[in-house]
């Protein structure tokens, strides 16, 4: 019995033994490797992300500014009438009530109340007539100004006269006749219209400061945005490249525009990537389709505020 045992035992040893030499022989090490290097990380093309900033004009703050620049007399001047330009009348245009302003997407339209001061001076048979006391007509002159930007996202509008409601007709007697000077006075408005309209171009370029708003915007939203603190510090940072701009209506009925800014959006660790703020870009009026922005930037900027921030 103890025979048999033995010659079990020395048969497996014998196997293992086998066994190792043959692995020993015939076998090669398993060896990982390496996976070919891919060079698709250089050539990741990264999307344009869409931001759209809303802006907005108080007409409120831009009605008061405006009475306040066009407060009292602020046109006075000669003005020769008749066929052989002998006769001239002398005429003060003065704001009597306050100008009010409406918007529709593009289009600013003012009432302005006017008080017209007549001092007519006429030559009939030989003798020079003139009105010591001035003839008074007060009107409200229909305008309307289309807003629009120029290359520098500076407000470049054009105003037009609309037209002229007479609230008191100008008259005057002479020898006896009563003259209705209402025909010389509408001919006046009418062809020295630009007096006026350059006067509230003028203060539109003022007082909306569409620039300066936008230029906040384009440096803002290139600074470092940081989402984790403590280091080492992650963030993100967008690189802008292309601003347009249309303009919208307004529940309120106040001037309002959306601001649409193409930009590309990085995330970085530990440091931001040094990048160099690029000038702003030409303005450029937005198409009629839009695409669907993935973030939204609240920003309301009142006509008298001198600077904007984002919020």
């Amino acid at each position: 019995m103890r025979t048999w045992i033995k010659i079990v035992l020395a048969l497996i040893i014998l196997m293992a033994v086998a066994l190792g030499v043959w692995f020993f022989l015939f076998s090669k090490p398993i060896r990982p490797v390496e996976p070919i290097r891919s060079a698709l990380d250089s050539s990741l093309i990264v999307p344009v992300s869409t931001m759209r900033i809303p802006i907005e004009f108080q007409l409120k703050d831009l009605e008061k500014m405006v009475n306040t620049k066009l407060k009292g007399v602020f046109i006075k001047e000669w003005l020769a009438v008749g066929d052989k330009k002998k006769d001239s009348i002398y005429l003060e245009l003065e704001r009597t009530n306050p100008i009010r302003f409406a918007w529709t997407p593009g289009e600013l339209s003012a009432k302005v109340p006017l008080r017209i001061s007549f001092r007519f001076k006429k030559k009939a048979i030989g003798i020079r007539i003139q009105n010591e006391k001035p003839i008074v007509a007060e009107v409200i002159l229909n305008l309307k100004s289309k807003i629009n930007l120029d290359d520098g996202w500076g407000i470049n509008s054009t105003t037009t006269l609309e037209g002229i409601v007479w609230e008191m007709e100008p008259s005057i007697k002479i020898a006896f006749v009563q003259v209705n000077l209402r025909k010389v006075a509408d001919n006046y408005l009418e062809k020295n219209q630009n007096k006026i309209t350059r006067k509230f171009d003028s203060l539109s370029h003022e007082l909306l400061d569409t620039r300066q708003i936008v230029q906040r915007i384009w440096n803002d939203i290139q600074k470092p945005i940081i989402l984790k603190k403590t280091q080492p510090q992650i963030g993100l940072s967008a690189h802008a490249e292309e601003l347009i701009s249309r303009w919208t209506a307004n529940a309120e009925g106040n001037i309002s525009g959306m601001i649409t800014l193409k930009a590309k959006v990085y995330a970085w660790f530990g440091e931001p990537e040094v990048y160099e703020n690029v000038p702003i870009p030409k303005h450029k009026y937005a198409g009629k389709q839009m695409r669907l922005s993935f973030l939204v930037i609240k920003s309301r900027k009142r006509a008298k505020l001198k600077h904007a921030s984002l919020k």
